[in-house]
């Protein structure tokens, strides 16, 4: 991807440094709970037959628990730079190969987002809630 479409991308959701550096300070904040969130989102994906129908066996959930907990990290951590999108987009890539549906993409998402969420309202001090959510809400867009 060239820089102009990542920056095209980054001016469009409003993603700036800042957001940039208040997502590494989130790292130490969510981190504890990422094995947590990579559990719940395999017992998420485990009652629904058409997102469980692209899984393998319980070999595969646990090596893809292993690597969405190396996603969320190195989505806070970044660098958001032009690296980081290709590895994302490689994921998607990944995902379109297996067959899996597009809206199971967005429902994830949203299960990801939700998570951080419950972490930041109830763990960071309010006068950080705000930037903190709205850095977050722009990571999951670009992800998308």
């Amino acid at each position: 991807m060239s820089e102009t479409l990542l920056a095209e991308f980054r001016h469009y959701v409003g993603f700036s440094g800042e957001d940039s550096a208040c997502l590494a300070e989130l790292h130490p904040v969510l981190a504890p709970h990422f094995q947590r969130f990579s559990r719940e989102f395999y017992t998420a994906i485990e009652r629904s037959p058409g997102a469980r129908s692209v899984l393998q066996g319980p070999e595969q959930v646990e090596r893809l628990k292993r690597t969405l907990v190396d996603w969320m990290s190195s989505g806070l951590r970044g660098p958001h730079d032009d690296e980081f999108v290709e590895r994302r987009s490689r994921i998607g890539r990944r995902h379109v190969s297996i067959g899996l549906a597009q809206h199971y993409m967005f429902t994830a998402m949203n299960l990801m987002r939700n998570s951080y969420v419950e972490v930041i309202r109830r763990d960071m001090p309010e006068s950080k809630q705000t930037a903190a959510l709205l850095a977050v809400n722009r990571l999951f867009d670009l992800e998308l």
